[in-house]
């Protein structure tokens, strides 16, 4: 099994971005602040993002 894993993001206009790492790396680089919000709104994930559970 592959130790790492590109995760691609398509936008709502059939664009790709590719995320070098895996499929939850990807909401929590954008909630951290280092994945760039490629085809998203500029203002995601918000100033103060949380997940709620439960």
């Amino acid at each position: 099994m592959p130790e790492f894993r590109t995760a691609m993001v398509s936008g709502r206009n059939d664009d790709w971005y590719e995320f070098d790492g895996g499929l939850t790396e990807y909401p929590t680089g954008l909630i951290a602040g280092i994945a760039k919000p490629y085809s998203l709104p500029p203002d995601l994930p918000g100033l103060a993002p949380s997940v709620p559970v439960g």
